[in-house]
């Protein structure tokens, strides 16, 4: 059973409108990402209060930063934690999910189906591979070193684009060419402990 009183308490805390159909749709996310998730590895986190405390509360975290978007691209996916839940609150919003293990992306599909997010688009693919993919913003959790993520996401993202970083706590922003860091957030999700950092870098001339 999802406890759907953390779902709604995270929502609140970061102040994201929400109705039932949102709620229901996050619960049934949650509920078949636990039961693939017991037979497939999507996540370390086993339990459903563990998911939604440590995972989602980030993806609304984030969804603050991109809510006035248009399009958005979650590099290096894995079980769409970050990706799904901005496509269930905001209908509106090209999701562009990105990941290059096809057992993660065959669930992300089967999600598609299920709730019929028609802007939802998973992806497998890696990303030197995309072509004819632009958005406002590209969102990187866990996804390899942040120089490396700025190479890659400056072919993605239109011009004065964002690329969003959700990093360790003491990891350090670097300089990169076409890139300026307009944020540099130190951030605790509620009922952790854990603080972490969130990059936000915006492109000033889109060259890698």
């Amino acid at each position: 059973m999802v406890p759907e009183d953390d779902i709604k308490k995270g929502l609140d805390f970061y102040r994201i409108p929400y109705d039932k159909e949102t709620i229901s749709r996050l619960c049934i996310y949650l509920q078949e990402l636990k039961k693939w998730n017991d037979h497939i590895n999507l996540t370390g986190f086993k339990e459903l209060r563990q998911i939604i405390r440590e995972l989602i509360y980030d993806a609304f975290f984030v969804f603050a930063f991109i809510a006035n978007d248009s399009s958005m691209l979650d590099m290096g996916s894995g079980a769409g934690v970050i990706s799904i839940p901005s496509a269930i609150i905001n209908s509106r919003i090209k999701v562009f999910s990105i990941d290059s293990n096809s057992k993660k992306i065959n669930f992300q599909r089967h999600i598609r189906r299920l709730l019929r997010l028609e802007r939802f688009s998973p992806i497998h693919i890696r990303l030197e591979s995309i072509k004819d993919i632009e958005v406002d913003t590209v969102i990187a959790k866990g996804f390899g070193g942040i120089e490396d993520i700025l190479c890659k996401g400056a072919g993605l993202i239109k011009k004065g684009g964002k690329i969003l970083m959700l990093r360790g706590r003491h990891e350090e922003p670097v300089k990169y060419p076409g890139f300026n860091l307009t944020d540099n957030i130190l951030y605790t999700l509620p009922y952790s402990s854990r603080t972490y950092r969130l990059f936000i870098y915006t492109d000033i001339q889109s060259a890698c």
